[in-house]
């Protein structure tokens, strides 16, 4: 065997023993990828599950207040708006509708009123005048 051939030999069995080396890493590296793939989704199943019950939880406790924010706002505008402001509204402007309704009879009635008013302002002071005149 000449050197050459010596060296192609040694070639091919460097080639086969990294081939069986890379082979033997390639495995094992699938092998360790695939327990750490294994322990990672077990690790995020439990933080994803304690997540969960923690949001569920909030969302619990959320849903408690929404519904006692929701009973008061019911008991506001029943006990309060039906029942206690839209009547007193309701009395209020009762009032004053009568109200401006009595001003509104009486305008016309006033208008005349303040004519009239104006006419004896000009007769006393004329009345006056005269008997100024007369003394």
């Amino acid at each position: 065997m000449n050197e050459h051939e010596l060296m192609s030999a040694f070639s091919n069995l460097m080639d086969e023993k990294l081939d069986r080396l890379e082979q033997r890493m390639d495995a094992r590296m699938d092998d360790k990828l695939d327990r750490l793939e294994q322990k990672m989704d077990v690790r995020m199943d439990e933080k994803l599950d304690r997540l969960e019950q923690k949001m569920d939880k909030r969302f619990v406790g959320l849903e408690q207040r929404m519904e006692s924010v929701e009973g008061r706002l019911t008991r506001v505008e029943v006990d309060l708006l039906e029942n206690n402001v839209i009547p007193k509204l309701n009395t209020i402007e009762g009032c004053y509708m009568s109200t401006y309704n009595r001003y509104q009879a009486y305008s016309e009635r006033m208008e005349a009123a303040f004519t009239d008013i104006d006419l004896l302002k000009k007769v006393v002071s004329e009345h006056s005048e005269k008997l100024k005149k007369i003394s």
